[in-house]
């Protein structure tokens, strides 16, 4: 009984592994090579696979939006800036080079239909999304 188990915890534990997006950096940990571009492209609702895991990504602040919120560019033509919600207060100007360590999450805007009653019927389908990081460790870079 005990090798049966120990068997199938092992199967699961491959599993896990083995999975979808498991050839990819940032499977096993934070990630390495995801670029801000690349967290923030349209998603359709909670779809995405970069959605609740942890990615490393390096940038440009764009915007200080509060002590512990900034905007992060790419620096990529036509990019979007990638919200960060930090754990701690940080002290960086806008401009300075950062490597941020976070969680992706969306946002989610609704626009509900003008009709009366409300209704919700495709709420959802029409939601954009927006992504962000956030419990993330901003680390400044060398100038």
């Amino acid at each position: 009984m005990r090798r049966a188990v120990g068997l199938a915890l092992a199967a699961v534990g491959l599993a896990a592994c083995t999975g979808p997006g498991a050839d990819r950096p940032d499977a096993a940990g934070p990630g390495a090579g995801v670029t801000v571009s690349e967290v923030t492209q349209e998603r359709a609702f909670y779809e995405g696979e970069l959605l609740g895991r942890s990615v490393t990504v390096v940038g440009a602040v764009a915007e200080v939006l509060g002590p512990a919120t900034l905007a992060v560019s790419d620096g990529s033509v036509g990019g979007r800036t990638l919200t960060v919600l930090s754990r701690a207060p940080v002290t960086v100007e806008e401009g300075r080079a950062v490597r941020v360590t976070g969680r992706v999450g969306q946002l989610h805007r609704v626009t509900p239909s003008d009709g009366v009653p409300y209704s919700q019927t495709g709420l959802y389908a029409r939601a954009d999304t927006e992504a962000y990081l956030y419990d993330a460790v901003v680390e400044p870079l060398a100038r």
